[in-house]
């Protein structure tokens, strides 16, 4: 399911807006699809789920809508998306509920899901528009898996289980450029569960830690960068950065 790049002639920054205009669109869809889940008759869960989905929905379109007119990027919202912003207003009132999605909006904005997706050359277009509703709406991604599916032509349960991979390999890119960013030579332990169910690839790294050099040489044998995917698909692994002097001094071996 890997392969290279996408996006021919378009520039990253006319992307990255494009990719927010796209993604304000799809929470405007969201909030009149929940909006008409909160007028059916549902258990209460279901509805405290459903208002709460609705609060994370209108606090992301705010930031999204923020950062674009910040880009001096003019969107044309109908009608209809207008009226049902107003509704869910309404509905949820003057909630104090925190929902921040900026430091995710700006992996957008820099590129970092772009770079990711761009594993799944063929379908790196959904794959990225599956990665940015992912990371910052917490929604339902059922209709860009499919879409994937299609692209990639493949089971939808594989094409589940890449979009799950994708999206939290944008999470360990973000956490690497961090680290990166500080300007200290890290060392990176390998984290998560030890059991039967590690592969491989991940039970000779667990609870080991490796120089950036050896990272780079690593192959999880699934054409996937190991720094962004660990072992590959439904790797439940992470990379946590700690200096090699702690590294002595919790008895973690590092692999140089």
């Amino acid at each position: 399911m890997a392969g290279g790049g996408a996006d021919g002639a378009i520039g990253p920054a006319d992307r990255a807006s494009a990719d927010l205009v796209e993604l304000l669109r799809r929470l405007d869809r969201d909030i009149r699809r929940l909006l008409a889940a909160l007028d059916t008759a549902r258990g209460s869960d279901q509805l405290v789920s459903d208002r709460e989905a609705l609060v994370t929905a209108v606090r992301v379109r705010q930031q999204v809508a923020q950062l674009l007119a910040e880009r001096g990027q003019a969107v044309v919202v109908d009608i209809a998306s207008t009226r049902a912003l107003e509704a869910a207003r309404a509905v949820i009132g003057d909630t104090r509920l925190p929902v921040d999605a900026l430091p995710e909006l700006q992996r957008i904005v820099e590129g970092q899901t772009a770079d990711v997706a761009a594993v799944f050359a063929e379908a790196a277009d959904e794959m990225r528009r599956a990665i940015n509703a992912g990371i910052s709406t917490g929604g339902s991604l059922a209709d860009l898996v499919e879409q994937v599916a299609a692209r990639l032509q493949v089971a939808v349960v594989r094409a589940q289980a890449a979009v799950d991979a994708a999206v939290m390999a944008s999470g360990r890119r973000a956490l690497m450029l961090q680290a990166a960013a500080t300007g200290i030579d890290y060392v990176f332990a390998y984290v998560g569960p030890e059991d039967s169910k590690n592969r491989p690839f991940c039970k000779a790294l667990v609870g080991r830690a490796v120089s950036a050099r050896r990272m780079n040489a690593l192959d999880n044998g699934q054409g996937l960068p190991v720094r962004d995917f660990c072992g590959g698909y439904n790797c439940r692994h992470s990379w946590a950065p700690l200096t090699r002097d702690d590294a002595r001094a919790e008895g973690i071996e590092v692999l140089e």
